[in-house]
């Protein structure tokens, strides 16, 4: 299906603008990148999660270029549509948040930057206290069980 073929070719093109970036061709990492967001919105739609990454790796290929200002416009409504789409929580949405904090910081928008870090370190510590739980969770259902082999090996021994 073109849709299929249009995913593939703009996920090559993405590949071929982060080796480029890596090598140290930023610039033509950015054309790369932008001929990718293109055909990715053309064919997927702006909220399609293929078109938000392309859109955070074309802005950090801007970031890497020194244009801070083309960077945070893209940055910024690419937050904006992950946090619609994707939910806050998400990890694309947090890496997102951690990309504008630091492109804010060289902007010398101090404040804003504050805000995201303060916003980030909130969700990790949330994730945090979530991974405890869990794992609490799973330690009580470990022990039941070892509690409940523990019965039947003693009914066993009791019945023999």
């Amino acid at each position: 299906s073109t849709v299929w073929n249009a995913l593939e070719d703009s996920k090559l093109l993405m590949k071929f603008g982060s080796t480029l970036s890596a090598m140290g061709f930023a610039q033509t990492a950015m054309k790369c990148e932008l001929a990718a967001v293109d055909l990715m919105t053309e064919k997927l739609g702006l909220e399609d999660p293929n078109t938000l990454m392309g859109m955070n790796n074309l802005a950090l290929s801007y970031y890497d270029l020194g244009e801070f200002r083309k960077a945070r416009e893209i940055q910024e409504r690419v937050l904006e549509l992950q946090r619609e789409i994707l939910g806050r929580e998400h990890k694309d949405t947090l890496i997102s948040m951690g990309n504008l904090a630091l492109t804010y910081g060289d902007l010398g928008e101090i404040q804003e930057a504050r805000e995201l870090q303060e916003m980030l370190r909130v969700e990790a510590m949330r994730k945090i206290m979530e991974a405890e739980r869990i794992e609490e969770k799973r330690k009580r259902k470990l022990n039941k069980i070892a509690h409940m082999v523990w019965c039947v090996l003693t009914f066993i021994n009791l019945s023999c």
